[in-house]
């Protein structure tokens, strides 16, 4: 695949899975996603993510997606995020994507960084009150 058919497949992936619109075909069937506070994870994890953020989040979050580079078989993406927390919290994120893709144009591996701290602040008290 061409390095915009994979820009357009992190887009559609990240902004309409934001949306609750999940498309887990863009997927390989060995996708793995990491981020600093779950570490590595398998396809399953990221097919259960729109069960958890329901109870967390009143609606969908928009995905704002503020620049994308690509080059061999990666895309490097920037994006930006607001939702509102069943709290009433506005939910507000800077992020860094890394996506990886195979040849037949499936995203194999996903790597977020974003603003833990943030995480912290909003998400983790909710998870922690839901458990309690």
């Amino acid at each position: 695949m061409s390095i915009e058919q994979n820009k357009e497949t992190c887009r559609r992936f990240l902004v309409d899975s934001a949306a609750g619109k999940h498309d887990f075909s863009l997927l390989a069937d060995d996708f793995t996603s990491w981020t600093a506070l779950s570490g590595e994870q398998p396809r399953a994890a990221m097919e259960a993510a729109p069960g958890r953020m329901e109870k967390l989040f009143k609606g969908p979050i928009i995905m704002h997606v503020d620049g994308m580079i690509g080059e061999g078989n990666r895309v490097a993406m920037e994006a930006h995020s607001e939702g509102e927390l069943v709290d009433g919290k506005t939910y507000r994120n800077r992020y860094h994507f890394l996506f990886e893709f195979d040849d037949a144009g499936k995203i194999t591996r996903m790597r977020e960084h974003c603003d833990t701290q943030h995480v912290m602040d909003t998400i983790v008290p909710l998870v922690t009150a839901a458990a309690k």
